[in-house]
């Protein structure tokens, strides 16, 4: 069964980047990785819908550059 919801560690690794990128990435207005949902002071995840979208976006951009 594949994760509804992703936490930065596991972004982290599925993205192949440093938490601290997701972060900035995150942190950043004029980027357009999906923002996260705080669920508690200490728990915030990034829905797996959203992440996907994300990266179907950055495939397409790459197509349409060659």
């Amino acid at each position: 069964m594949q994760k509804k919801a992703h936490r930065v560690k596991d972004l982290a690794e599925m993205l192949d980047m440093g938490e601290s990128t997701i972060w900035k990435l995150c942190s950043n207005e004029d980027s357009d990785f999906p923002r996260p949902i705080k669920i508690t002071p200490r728990l915030t995840i990034w829905k797996d819908e959203d992440i996907q979208a994300w990266l179907d976006s950055k495939s397409a951009e790459e197509k349409s550059c060659k």
